[in-house]
């Protein structure tokens, strides 16, 4: 069966944040000299899920998690179950088995209800049918990750109706944060690793460079290995599992003398599992025939976005922004029955597609009215969605 489902949704976004600016002024008006003896003071972390522009976390009222690249590092991270693993309220949606990672639940809230965007780009949402078939939502490398927030609660005011769970806001390096560290022009980085759980090695690499405004960065990972081990007696059978990842990064980003930044990205995603079901023979009335069950799955992903950030007009902020992302998913299914009274060989073939295209405008600014200083904005979002989705056997 084939089936192509085209879905528009068109999104115009009012918003009016205020908070009061006394606490401004009684600092000020204290007129204390700084101590430049005193310990380093840590800033506060500026956030942009709540309200699609960089606001200290101290000034958003909603309940935000941010994790930095730092926090991984020291963490030694490989994947998005060790990230969220420790934090209140998340947890990552997974089969532990064949199909792995297919979301993330906030507060107990998932599914196609909590709102993934990478770069500000949204990612396709979540499809299963079945014990056969199912597209997971496809998550960013965690080499990627420069900064990852969580919104936790609703947020469709701000992200649409897909955000009633909360926002996962994924924020990848661009060559300006390399760059920034005093390196030089140029900044070049390796890394490999090892991974008992699962037996899996990881070789990463990443460079950037820049010159007068003009930024580069390109990076490259690939991961392979098995499935999870555990402590489980012999007498429960261990599924079987080999996969392998790779994951492509681009950028090239243009500062202007005024401030204003032009940024491109394209990235690339691809991973493919191999699975040997044997958790579920004989378990149930279902599988008591089954003899051998075996899957083979492939996840195809590809984004591309333009985004322009700037000031005119006595804005503080503007941004537009072009997106085309295309996902495939490519998912087969040996079973054999040789204690059928009929001994039978089933195949089964699911391939899942999504492609998103869409644009988005939005304007900010400050203004201070009876005392108070209050931060207004407006913009628009269209995005356009085709599904394709193929079923054979």
């Amino acid at each position: 069966m084939i089936r192509s489902i085209p879905v528009n949704c068109v999104r115009l976004l009012i918003a009016l944040l205020g908070w009061s600016a006394g606490s401004f002024a009684a600092d000020g008006a204290a007129g204390t000299a700084p101590n430049v003896e005193s310990a380093a003071v840590e800033l506060d972390p500026l956030v942009v899920v709540a309200g699609k522009i960089e606001q200290p976390l101290s000034e958003v009222a909603a309940q935000i998690t941010v994790i930095d690249a730092d926090r991984i590092a020291r963490g030694m991270v490989e994947d998005t179950d060790s990230l969220l693993r420790y934090e209140p309220g998340l947890e990552l949606e997974t089969d532990g088995t064949r199909f792995g990672a297919a979301g993330v639940n906030v507060r107990g809230i998932g599914g196609n209800r909590v709102d993934i965007e990478i770069d500000g780009v949204p990612v396709r949402d979540g499809f299963a049918i079945g014990a056969y078939a199912n597209a997971g939502r496809v998550l960013v490398e965690t080499d990627r990750i420069k900064r990852m927030e969580v919104l936790h609660g609703p947020a469709s005011a701000m992200h649409g109706s897909s955000a009633l769970g909360g926002v996962l806001h994924i924020a990848t390096w661009d060559p300006s944060d390399l760059l920034d560290r005093g390196e030089g022009p140029i900044h070049a980085g390796l890394r490999t690793g090892y991974r008992g759980a699962d037996d899996s090695w990881v070789g990463s690499a990443i460079a950037a460079a820049g010159q007068g405004g003009h930024g580069l960065l390109a990076a490259a990972t690939f991961r392979e290995g098995h499935e999870m081990d555990n402590q489980a007696p012999a007498s429960i059978p261990v599924d079987p599992r080999n996969w392998s990842s790779r994951d492509f990064l681009a950028k090239y980003t243009y500062e202007t003398d005024a401030g204003n930044r032009l940024r491109l990205s394209a990235s690339q995603a691809e991973r493919e599992v191999s699975t040997r079901i044997r958790s579920l023979l004989g378990y149930s009335r279902r599988f008591r025939f089954t003899t051998s069950l075996a899957g083979r799955d492939e996840d195809d992903s590809r984004r591309f976005s333009v985004d322009y950030l700037f000031s005119t007009g006595g804005w503080e902020q503007g941004q537009i922004r072009v997106l085309d992302v295309r996902h495939d998913t490519d998912q087969f299914t040996r079973e054999e029955r040789a204690l059928a009274p009929q001994p039978v060989e089933i195949e089964r073939r699911f391939r899942y597609g999504q492609d998103l295209t869409g644009a988005e405008f939005s304007l900010f600014r400050s203004l201070d009215w009876s005392g108070n200083r209050h931060r207004i904005g407006f913009g628009a979002e269209y995005l356009r969605g085709d599904i394709r989705e193929r079923r054979d056997g």
